[in-house]
């Protein structure tokens, strides 16, 4: 959803600025509205790249009922004179920011790429890990003695699902039982729960409850235990392109934060507060 957003919002702002510009017709008129046009190659440049042509059929019909109604609605807005209202002028920058500074981040990253021996490389150091597959449970409370209380019970009781459902009502706790391949472990921005956790999980022998984890953010507190150890059912290929993909966000967010300490150099920043009171 956030990328449809992102993509609705270049949108938007390139038909206006193909209307203020007053730019010719090119492509292949598919609707009019008032003196906008909106081609073929409008709605396929308003997404990100091959998503248009992956839609199916009820997809694209809602797509392009929704860029009518934006321009119909943006179009009326207009005649109101509601994008000369100060408010307005200050939302349409930083409309107008975030579609530049994601454009400007992907045109410096698109030519990242991960080699096959880097995948094959990372799959062998935790080859081990990449073959089995854990089953857990976890909870995750805001104070320590919580946490501690909750180690107790774990440690004197035989697991069941009533424990857990006693645990996360009593102690006002998130706490589930789940299981993940343990090579996934290993990949922090792919984990849905604290890489704290991650960490505690891999050094964590079956059957034994995790010290109190203490975690950052969210800030609170983790109590973990293993409850077995199977082999994968994943396919080996499916874990090569999930690492691939591992890779590849992790270098591109290492170019991220080596950018944004160049352009500091050009564009000096200073912080007087967080924003957050």
């Amino acid at each position: 959803m956030k990328k449809l957003f992102f993509a609705f919002l270049i949108f938007v702002i390139f038909l206006s600025c193909k209307r203020k510009e007053e730019k010719p017709l090119t492509g292949t008129p598919i609707a009019k509205v008032g003196n906008v046009y909106i081609t073929q190659e409008d709605l396929e440049k308003g997404l990100p790249q091959f998503t248009y042509q992956l839609m199916g059929e009820e997809q694209r019909k809602q797509f392009f009922d929704y860029v009518l109604d934006l321009v119909l609605f943006s179009l009326a807005a207009e005649k109101e004179g509601i994008d000369k209202e100060p408010i307005m002028r200050e939302r349409l920058l930083w409309a107008k920011r975030m579609v530049l500074s994601d454009e400007y981040f992907r045109r410096k990253t698109q030519n990242i790429i991960v080699t096959q021996a880097e995948v094959d490389s990372f799959y062998k150091r935790f080859e081990n890990d990449f073959l089995k597959e854990i089953e857990f449970v976890y909870f995750f409370v805001n104070s320590m003695k919580d946490a501690e209380e909750i180690k107790r019970i774990l440690e004197r009781s035989v697991f069941s699902r009533k424990i857990v459902e006693t645990i996360t009502s009593k102690y006002n706790a998130v706490g589930d039982l789940t299981s993940v391949n343990a090579g996934y472990l290993h990949l922090e921005t792919a984990l849905p729960f604290p890489k704290e956790i991650a960490q505690a999980l891999l050094n964590l022998p079956k059957g034994k409850v995790s010290d109190v984890i203490s975690v950052q953010s969210p800030p609170g507190f983790a109590i973990v235990k293993i409850l077995s150890s199977t082999p994968t059912k994943l396919s080996k290929q499916d874990i090569l392109n999930d690492i691939r993909q591992y890779l590849q966000l992790t270098k591109i967010m290492r170019a991220k934060d080596s950018l944004r300490e160049e352009l500091k150099k050009i564009f000096p920043v200073e912080v007087y507060s967080k924003g957050v009171k």
